[in-house]
């Protein structure tokens, strides 16, 4: 029972501390010079920042699916082909997350130079697809890894390749 308590407080101590700052940020949004105030919740409403909003959502879904895409298929050939200089390969794109993304952007900058691609969405999104695509590329060699090469061995005896991928591995 003791225990039990001990859990809960330290829970209801945690929520607290997470919870707090957020409580003191809502509660000082909301006073003004004249008092009690919604105007800063008000500009939420600006069609402005919905637009931002929608571009933003744009941007991530675009760099999440074709980091993933590309990602996975880069593992595969890394991971389960026998591609030479693998491990070279495999550091060559890990590169990039060892990088700040300012560091890579800046970089990108200095060699195409003030160009308006580079500046745009589609330059973004190539920005961000760099820094990313490291995180698929491991995450599907590690998973690519765990699986038992003796499944897959005795798989090839009634399949191909692609049906190995597709249904002993399940990629």
């Amino acid at each position: 029972m003791n225990q039990n308590r001990t859990l809960k407080l330290f829970a209801i101590t945690i929520a607290f501390l997470l919870l707090s700052p957020i409580l003191y940020m809502i509660i000082e949004s909301l006073k003004t010079e004249q008092g009690f105030s919604f105007y800063l919740y008000s500009k939420l409403l600006d069609i402005e920042i919905w637009h931002s909003f929608r571009e933003s959502l744009y941007l991530a879904f675009l760099v999440a699916i074709s980091t993933t895409i590309i990602g996975i298929s880069l593992a595969i050939l890394l991971g389960k082909t026998t591609l030479r200089f693998t491990n070279f390969f495999l550091l060559i794109f890990i590169i990039p997350l060892l990088i700040p993304p300012y560091i890579l952007a800046y970089s990108w900058f200095e060699l195409i130079g003030r160009d308006e691609l580079l500046f745009s969405f589609w330059g973004v999104a190539f920005i961000l697809f760099w820094v990313y695509l490291p995180i698929p590329i491991l995450l599907g060699k590690l998973f690519l890894e765990q699986i038992e090469p003796k499944l897959e061995e005795s798989a090839l005896l009634f399949s191909n390749w692609w049906g190995v991928l597709r249904y002993i591995t399940k990629i």
